[in-house]
């Protein structure tokens, strides 16, 4: 190794050995010290910044990106491997991305990044105001930005374009698990003994997809006729209906490959689709023109898909309706699960009834308490006791 200083810079000649035609093999670099280092120091920092490149380089690793900040491995990243996400992944990290992760790392040589570098980011992003300004940023949220962090940094790796994933190093902001509120079953009968008399028939049929299927409020958006076998009484789950921010709703496939799923379904939702469907037939034909029919379940009064943010407000009415604690979309899902695994259902089932890739999902993070089931495990207990007496 050969060291050679050329005005505030340091010119290092690194030879990795003869060809076959018997002819050195030289890489050059240009080291630029800190501007605060004295002549000496500057030497000494060129001297082992040069060291470590021969080290790195007999070793087989590459130099190539030395100089690469992170705006320009962003710059690739969101060109090339964005590409590859769901759409609604691909925007959430841009924006995450843009508001969290660029002001701090952006103009670092991404090579330099260090786990030290990554825990003051967070530390940092205790001190930030959340997206409106006010507030904190929940742990659940910093988890996100982590996340998201070190997914690129983990493309970065693969790409050859660093050695190591420094957020490996680093702990994971812990996220405050909440439950999920989910119906009990005497709530859930009193949701169905009133709701067929809510006045918008487009949110009753929604709450009964949901309610009676435990699908997402994404896979119910997305629902066509054609998803309906009503013969064999299967409902055929193959999209989900997202909005993405500045893009509007857009259709795209299921969350994961076990998403894509069949779920049998009762006499009694088969009887409010087949009922609905004739109302809405009719609908559209008193609408004409306007509306552009692409045969979905539930749409707009245009025929487009139904904007998530409506199912929302479609539950929180039919709940205040219905004189049941109100529960989220999400909270109805929780409820199917539970009600199945209560009533007798096996784990396994029920994970294929929602989608999931593991049983142990299903049991332990959407099996609710149910109190019934509950009460019966207590009088099996007592009768248990009685007959040892």
């Amino acid at each position: 190794m050969n060291i050679e200083k050329r005005g505030k810079s340091f010119r290092i000649t690194i030879c990795l050995g003869f060809d076959r035609n018997r002819k050195r093999i030289r890489e050059k670099y240009t080291f630029n010290p800190p501007p605060n280092l004295s002549a000496r120091q500057a030497e000494q920092a060129a001297y082992k910044y040069g060291i470590e490149l021969e080290n790195k380089l007999k070793r087989g690793g590459s130099v190539k990106y030395e100089s690469l900040s992170f705006n320009q491995f962003a710059e690739i990243y969101f060109k090339e491997h964005a590409p590859t996400l769901k759409e609604y992944t691909a925007v959430q990290y841009k924006d995450i991305y843009e508001k969290r992760i660029k002001p701090y790392f952006g103009n670092m040589r991404i090579k330099n990044i260090t786990a030290l570098d990554v825990r003051q980011w967070v530390s940092s992003l205790e001190r930030s105001p959340g997206s409106n300004g006010k507030g904190e940023i929940s742990d659940n949220t910093k988890g996100v930005f982590f996340r998201t962090l070190s997914s690129m940094l983990g493309v970065a790796v693969r790409w050859d374009i660093i050695d190591d994933n420094p957020c490996r190093k680093v702990k994971t902001p812990r996220s405050k698990k909440t439950a999920v509120k989910a119906l009990q079953q005497e709530d859930f009968d009193k949701l169905f003994a009133k709701i067929d008399s809510y006045r918008d028939k487009r949110a009753v049929i929604t709450i009964y997809l949901i309610a009676l299927t435990g699908i997402r409020e994404g896979e119910a958006a997305g629902l066509k006729w054609q998803d309906i076998d009503f013969e064999n009484k299967v409902i055929h789950i193959e999209r989900e209906a997202l909005y993405i921010p500045q893009k509007g709703v857009r259709v795209t496939s299921p969350k994961s490959e076990n998403s894509i799923r069949d779920i049998f379904i009762s006499d009694l939702l088969l009887e409010k689709l087949k009922l609905y469907k004739v109302n809405q037939e009719k609908d559209i034909s008193d609408i004409g023109d306007y509306y552009q029919d692409d045969n979905y379940i539930i749409a707009d009064y245009d025929g487009s898909p139904v904007h998530a943010s409506t199912i929302r407000k479609w539950l929180k009415a039919v709940c205040k309706h219905c004189n049941v604690p109100y529960v989220t979309v999400h909270g109805l899902r929780h409820t199917y699960a539970s009600l199945l695994i209560a009533n007798g259902v096996d784990v396994r089932t029920a994970a294929a009834q929602l989608g999931h890739s593991s049983p142990s999902l299903t049991m332990n993070v959407y099996a609710n308490p149910q109190n019934e089931a509950k009460r019966r495990a207590g009088n099996l207990i007592a009768d248990i006791a009685k007959g040892k007496k």
